[in-house]
């Protein structure tokens, strides 16, 4: 499934939310907080280790770092031609001088339950389109979520 799952995203070109996250939170950094959105880094960290963040970007004095841990789709237990889509990250706040965790924080959302869910074609289909409608709806659901409870927004 993980196999089959990596080649959906990766022949239909579905971005990682966390990237959508990331941006949205440090625009509304950036007016909130007098902070300089400088956008998204091009070094990417192969681990979880703070450091690795500190050195990939210690021209800037803060780094948000938005990570997916898991995402999905499954069909519903009840009915099997009825899909939801899921979707948990974690966001973390550094301090790149110091190397030190400023906030962090997880999100867990899925899509919500309607009268009418998409069936396995309505998600996959045209190039996954409805696949990335429902991602884009969590995305800005998990940044809600990061900009409220971790980042006092």
């Amino acid at each position: 499934m993980i196999s089959a799952g990596n080649s959906l995203i990766q022949e239909n070109g579905v971005p990682d939310p966390a990237y959508a996250i990331g941006e949205e939170l440090a625009q509304l950094m950036e007016s909130k907080y007098d902070t300089k959105y400088v956008g998204v880094g091009s070094s990417v960290v192969d681990d979880d280790e703070v450091a690795s963040v500190e050195v990939a970007y210690k021209e800037i004095p803060l780094a948000l770092d938005v990570m997916t841990y898991n995402w999905g789709f499954a069909y519903f237990p009840m009915s099997w031609s009825e899909y939801r889509v899921f979707y948990n990250a974690r966001l973390r706040l550094i301090d790149t001088s110091t190397a030190s965790i400023i906030a962090e924080g997880s999100c867990t959302t899925e899509s919500e339950e309607t009268d009418n869910p998409p069936t396995y074609d309505d998600l996959v289909g045209n190039r996954a389109s409805g696949l990335m409608a429902e991602l884009k709806k969590l995305s800005r659901d998990c940044a809600q979520q990061f900009s409220t409870k971790y980042l006092n927004m």
